[in-house]
C-alpha cells in the first residue's frame, strides 16, 4: 500500500523492490545515528515504544511480541551503553535495530492495521531519517559521495556548539520525542498529514541550523 496511491495496484516485483529499498534506507539511517553513547538505542526505543502501543491497539500479538522483546533488550543495554559507555553496539547492533524497526513498521502499517497512515514511518523515524537526508544532501551539494564520512551529523554540530555529551543526547531524545508524539496523534489521519508534519519539522530544524543555533 503506497502512500497517496492506496487505490492503485502496483506490480508485485515493484512492491518487493521498494520494500527492500526502504529496509536498506532505514538500516543505514540507524547505523549513521549511532554516533554517541546511548543515542541510537534511545531514539529507537521511542519508536519501538510507539509500535508496541499501536500493535496493542491493533490486536497484533505477533508484532507486539517481537517489539516488546526488543524494547526489553534495548532497556537492559542502555544501562551499560549510556555515557560513559562500557559496552558498545557497533555497526552490527545499530543495523540490527534499524532492520527490525523497519520490518516492524512494515508489518504494522501494511498488515496488522491497514487503517494506519502509510506515511507514519516518516515521523516514527523522524530524527535518524532527518539526519541521514540532510547529511547526504550536503555531501552531494559539495560534490562528494553521499557515503563519505564527515562530522556534519546533528550530534557533531551540537557538540561543536559546546553542549556536553549528555546534553546533546538529551536534546536529540527530545527532538525524536516530538516526532514520535506527532506520529501517535496522527496515526489514523490522511497520508498527507504525517508527511506534511515531517516536512514542517525538517524545514524548522534546517532553518534553525541556518540561523546558527545548530551549526558547527
Amino acid at each position: 500500500h503506497v502512500p497517496f496511491l492506496s487505490d492503485m495496484a502496483i506490480p508485485v516485483i515493484v512492491s518487493q523492490c521498494f520494500t527492500i529499498l526502504c529496509l536498506l534506507a532505514i538500516t543505514n539511517a540507524l547505523n549513521l545515528a549511532d554516533g554517541l553513547d546511548g543515542l541510537a538505542g534511545g531514539t529507537t526505543l521511542l519508536s519501538f515504544g510507539l509500535i508496541g502501543i499501536l500493535s496493542l491497539n491493533s490486536d497484533a500479538p505477533y508484532v507486539l511480541m517481537v517489539t516488546m522483546s526488543v524494547v526489553g533488550c534495548v532497556l537492559g543495554f542502555l544501562r551499560f551503553n549510556s555515557h560513559p559507555a562500557v559496552i558498545f553496539m557497533g555497526d552490527t547492533g545499530s543495523q540490527f535495530l534499524g532492520f527490525i524497526l523497519g520490518v516492524q513498521m512494515i508489518l504494522l502499517t501494511q498488515s496488522a492495521d491497514l487503517a494506519l497512515s502509510k506515511t507514519l514511518p516518516l515521523l516514527m523515524l523522524g530524527l535518524p531519517l532527518l539526519d541521514t537526508l540532510t547529511v547526504m544532501l550536503k555531501r552531494m551539494l559539495e560534490g562528494r559521495s553521499p557515503f563519505t564520512p564527515d562530522k556534519n551529523h546533528l550530534h557533531h554540530r551540537l557538540l561543536a556548539l559546546g553542549f556536553s555529551h549528555y546534553e546533546t543526547v538529551v536534546i536529540l531524545y527530545l527532538i525524536q520525542s516530538v516526532f514520535v508524539v506527532s506520529a501517535f496523534l496522527t496515526c489514523y489521519s490522511a497520508d498527507w498529514i504525517p508527511a506534511l508534519l515531517f516536512a514542517v519539522y525538517v524545514m524548522a530544524l534546517l532553518a534553525t541550523a541556518a540561523t546558527g543555533i545548530v551549526q558547527e
